[in-house]
């Protein structure tokens, strides 16, 4: 399946102008007696210069993989945004969901990196890091442990919104990640 923007129009599944297209690919699609999927081996979304004016373009694959277990997908991602400057995001590891795939708890295991202008490279590890969908956007629980090849740092997540307790080996704060501004941009002064 492929929803194509074009060159541009407006949206309303995001509510603003949108360009450029995602392709979903769904491999070795199981279907029962009534025409519903119900396995696969692999989904793909594939975002081909997909963007809008608040989130910038992003290129790149995500995919989703059957692990044979009925609350759990294999995950990784290599997106790349382009807004002000680009980043880019890899990843890889497993999601695990409570009730239907991230509807309203999932447990993230994954490691990665992340590239931007303002960082450089940053390797992370993200262990049991647990969203939950009651308008928190942030961790709630789990560990985030990030390396730019100088300093690595830790963020343990407490059980509230936003808030980890971070450390650098030398130091530690608790932080309310919600109040933090960041530009991957520019370095900060």
């Amino acid at each position: 399946m492929t929803v194509d923007f074009g060159n541009g129009c407006y949206s309303p599944d995001f509510g603003e102008r949108a360009w450029g297209k995602a392709t979903l690919t769904v491999v070795d699609p199981q279907y029962d007696y009534w025409g519903d999927l119900v396995d696969f081996s692999r989904v793909d979304i594939h975002f081909d210069d997909l963007g809008t004016v608040s989130g910038g373009t992003r290129r790149g694959t995500m995919s989703l993989r059957n692990i044979g277990r009925y609350d759990m997908l294999g995950i990784s991602l290599d997106i790349t945004t382009i807004a002000e400057c680009e980043d880019r995001m890899l990843f890889n590891g497993t999601v695990a969901y409570r009730s239907g795939w991230l509807t309203d708890y999932a447990t993230f295991n994954v490691g990665g990196q992340y590239q931007a202008p303002a960082y450089g490279t940053i390797n992370f590890q993200m262990i049991d890091i647990v969203y939950e969908r009651d308008g928190c956007t942030y961790p709630v629980s789990g560990t985030v442990t990030m390396t730019d090849g100088r300093v690595t740092g830790t963020a343990v997540f407490n059980g509230l919104c936003g808030y980890a307790q971070v450390t650098d080996g030398v130091s530690s704060a608790t932080v309310d990640l919600r109040t933090v501004e960041s530009d991957p941009c520019r370095v900060a002064r």
